[in-house]
């Protein structure tokens, strides 16, 4: 039902009546749904896109023992939490639709107002954040076929947006989901079982190569586990379960009961099995999205992340209506869905508020950071601080003694978690926004008309270490006093993309860990460089090879490449490049026991590739690397042989 004005209405729930219980005015549809759609909407909110990310956010700065139990308790409080503002849902003999009102009610005014801030500004910020999501899906579909990088990531965010936008305008209200809810199961299921498919195959293939050690120095360590013990907290809570119960049918709070059970047992399954799985596959090298991480054909990638994309786009919808019933209800839209004036309208407020979320989302340089600090100020105080005193305030005269004092621990505990939660954020700002020395930044964007006020960016006349390119703010990473882009940012030997907090360097040389480490193996010292690849038996180049490829051949880069393994073409969608050799993604694999290795985590020799494992075993087994020296030199030879062949064939009959 529509409810058009605050009324009393009598009820009948399991034979009781309950008599004048207010309805709130609103303009969308409230007591409609049963509690299993409710079910449904509650599992899509925690098993959207996002569950990809949690292997890298949660599980690798806490690691097993302290991720698996905080998973467990954090659900467990969150259950009793949200249970405890399901149950305040038609105190005092009126229905609070809105997590406002009920505050409102208990409270009065002015906690109204702090708690519409506080979930306005959580419920934006998670927006702005499926709309990066959403984003980098499209891209990472991008990359998988074209590897010249002309899209940048705002331009696959301004797609999202837009499509985010068509989606609103067509769809009223919560309830009116409806057949969508139905599809974000059925698309959450793709991308959650590819991605938990291809990690298991990816696991398998490297049983030894994985490192589950927390990274960090001891400071490092302690913020970054506090972040995410807070993290833990925001993967099960919405911050806006009134207005979902609203949607509930008579008994309300009955039905939004076994709904939240319903959440926190099967709706949990997915989104533990992908997290648990990808952590094990990965380890501490697991990626902030799982998609990154594995290996497997084009295809099914492809439409994992187009999955992902298009799901995100259902639950953007379901955290944005909140505040589509504000402006509904505050303009009096009433009528059917698409009649000229409400349509016009949503065009517009709809279209509007997402035109700046975009915005935002695509400009903002710390948005991950900023969304840590808006989930330390309003998510935990919403779901857990507001919820324990709310049901202490209204309850007080019905509580024994021991469940005052149960109810005090919880908000002094979670006000703590709260201010240690904000402290870890802002320091990771700090942090960032001194690595990249610059007062403003702007996501993945390249300034195309520098004048002399924008000159004052701190950066726009530094050259980059490794391309000497000039490196403008927005693109400039610092690092031991250097500047280098950050797309420069790599390790010298395998060319593996780095980061601040884990890379290390010689003489201004970066290397990433493991190759830092091998190059002491292989030398005995740090003052010698690696020993150079193998370089392939070639005669005289012809012209045909050396000429400059054209602009349309350009789009096809890496045809003329060939794997080192096999000395077929590679391919873009197929070429993985480490050591200034292109291989097949099929053919990069250790030589010795066909392990699946990746960029950043392999041992080479004399130009052939083993698993960190192996590498260490076969050196175990003589005391040096002598006999792997023979063996790489009789692999390169039938390699060459293999190449020489493979030219001769290609050479056409005169």
């Amino acid at each position: 039902m529509s409810a058009t004005g605050a009324k009393n209405r009598t009820s009948n729930v399991n034979g009781a009546e309950h008599f004048d219980i207010e309805v709130p005015d609103t303009a969308h549809q409230i007591s409609s749904d049963s509690w299993f759609q409710v079910a449904f909407v509650l599992t899509t909110g925690i098993n959207n896109a996002y569950v990809l990310g949690y292997s890298g956010t949660v599980m690798v700065p806490l690691g097993w023992v302290g991720g698996v139990i905080g998973l467990i308790l954090a659900s467990a409080i969150s259950l009793y939490a949200n249970i405890l503002v399901a149950k305040l849902h038609e105190f005092g003999g009126k229905r609070h639709i809105r997590y406002r009102d009920l505050a409102g009610f208990i409270y009065g005014r002015k906690a109204y107002c702090v708690t519409w801030g506080l979930q306005y500004v959580n419920l934006f910020m998670i927006n702005c954040g499926f709309i990066i999501l959403a984003g980098s899906a499209l891209k990472a579909v991008y990359v998988l076929f074209r590897d010249d990088h002309t899209m940048k990531l705002p331009y696959f965010i301004a797609i999202a947006g837009f499509v985010c936008a068509v989606f609103a305008i067509g769809v009223p209200h919560l309830s009116a989901l409806g057949i969508w809810l139905g599809v974000s199961t059925i698309l959450s299921l793709i991308y959650i079982i590819v991605a938990m498919v291809l990690s298991v195959k990816d696991g398998v293939k490297t049983p030894h190569s994985r490192d589950y050690e927390i990274q960090g120095s001891s400071i490092s360590k302690l913020f970054t586990i506090t972040a995410a013990a807070a993290n833990l907290f925001f993967v099960f809570n919405t911050g806006m379960l009134p207005e979902i119960q609203a949607t509930v049918k008579q008994p309300v709070v009955k039905n939004m009961v076994k709904a939240l059970y319903f959440q926190f047992t099967l709706g949990l399954l997915p989104m533990y099995a992908v997290m648990f799985i990808g952590y094990w596959a990965y380890g501490s090298s697991t990626s902030t999205y799982l998609l990154n991480n594995v290996n497997g054909p084009v295809w099914v990638k492809a439409l994992a992340n187009i999955s992902a994309f298009l799901q995100t786009v259902i639950c953007l919808h379901i955290f944005a209506s909140p505040s589509y019933e504000y402006m509904d209800t505050k303009f009096g839209i009433k009528g059917g869905t698409f009649v000229l004036k409400n349509l016009l309208f949503r065009i517009m407020a709809r279209g509007g508020y997402l035109a700046v979320s975009t915005l935002l989302s695509a400009l903002l340089p710390f948005l991950g950071d900023f969304m840590s600090l808006t989930g330390a100020v309003s998510t935990i105080p919403l779901t857990f601080i507001l919820a324990n005193h709310m049901y202490y305030k209204a309850k007080n005269d019905k509580l024994n003694t021991m469940q005052k004092l149960w109810h005090w621990l919880n908000v002094v505990f979670f006000s703590l978690m709260s201010v240690a939660a904000t402290i870890a954020a802002l320091r990771l700002i700090v942090v960032d926004s001194k690595n990249f020395h610059r007062a403003f930044s702007f996501r993945d964007l390249r300034r195309t008309r520098p004048n002399t006020k924008t000159m004052s960016f701190t950066g726009t006349q530094q050259k980059c270490r490794a391309c000497e390119k000039t490196v403008y703010p927005m693109e400039l990473l610092s690092a031991d006093g250097v500047s280098f882009h950050k797309s420069c940012f790599k390790c010298s030997h395998c060319k593996t993309t780095l980061q601040l907090s884990n890379y290390s360097s010689m003489e201004g040389v970066l290397y990433c860990k493991p190759h830092f480490e091998q190059l002491f193996k292989e030398t005995g010292s740090f003052n010698k460089n690696f020993q150079s690849p193998a370089k392939p038996l070639t005669d005289k180049p012809t012209p045909e090879l050396t000429r400059t490829p054209s602009r349309v051949a350009g789009m096809f880069s890496g045809t003329q490449d060939k794997c080192a393994t096999c000395s077929k073409t590679v391919y873009p969608i197929e070429k993985v490049t480490v050591e200034s050799q292109c291989y097949h993604k099929s053919c990069f694999k250790c030589s010795h026991g066909g392990c699946a290795i990746s960029p950043s985590n392999y041992a080479a020799l004399e130009g052939i590739l083993y698993c960190k494992h192996h590498f260490a075993q076969l050196f175990k087994e003589k005391g040096s690397y002598n006999h792997l020296i023979k063996s790489a030199s009789i692999k390169r030879s039938a390699a060459a042989s293999t190449a020489a062949a493979a030219a001769v064939e290609d050479v056409p009959e005169s």
